[in-house]
């Protein structure tokens, strides 16, 4: 193969770059054979390869090289854009939510306070009824005791002393049923009401994706 013969093959082979690119790839590799001298053709042609290898070689780093640069040039955009302003959960930008926290502020405060004295007032009558349940009991097992001492000596009072310590300890014991009931009812329940309030209060809406 002549120096003309691979020149022209490796043009064609170079079709889907531009001329310009072309033109300067050509050039090279003509200089490059004249630089070895007629006389190292021969060797330098099988060097080289085949024009097509030579032309893949030379498309392949042309794309790497265009790759490089839209990968700088994407860099540098992607520093120089601002940052996107911060959103609430809901879409809606921080500052349009504390102007609308601060707007309804007479709204939002009574209820708030109100739902804050209900629930210390729950949890005050849960402790109440705790502490009832407690006396009971202790009042009711002390009665009887007192009226098992007492009716040594005075029997009809002893008597009467641990029916009042019984019905004491009846009233105990459905309160007693009734705090059951609240530990593995009631509270839980309400616990997870509270939870359920919360999280869709606080929860973040997921991105929806573009449909395609």
């Amino acid at each position: 193969m002549t120096k003309r013969d691979f020149l022209l093959a490796l043009n064609d082979a170079l079709g889907s770059m531009t001329g310009d690119e072309r033109s300067a790839a050509i050039k090279y590799y003509s200089d490059y054979i004249d630089d070895a001298g007629p006389e190292n053709l021969e060797n330098v042609l099988q060097e080289l390869g085949s024009p097509e290898q030579v032309a893949a070689s030379i498309l392949a780093d042309a794309d790497a090289a265009q790759q490089a640069v839209n990968g700088a040039a994407a860099a540098e955009a992607s520093r120089t854009m601002p940052p996107p302003a911060p959103r609430a959960p809901g879409g809606m930008p921080v500052w349009a939510w504390i102007l609308l926290i601060c707007l309804l502020f007479p709204v939002w405060l009574p209820i708030l306070a109100t739902l804050g004295g209900l629930l210390v007032g729950a949890i005050g009558i849960g402790i109440g009824f705790f502490a009832t349940t407690f006396a009971l009991l202790i009042c009711g097992v002390v009665l009887v005791c007192v009226g098992i001492v007492t009716a040594f000596s005075a029997p009809p009072l002893g008597l009467l002393v641990m029916g009042v310590g019984c019905i004491g300890l009846s009233i105990g014991a459905l309160f007693c049923m009734g705090c059951v009931f609240l530990c593995r009812t009631v509270i839980p329940a309400t616990a997870r009401f509270v939870g359920r309030i919360c999280s869709r209060i606080f929860r973040r809406r997921q991105p929806k994706t573009a449909q395609g």
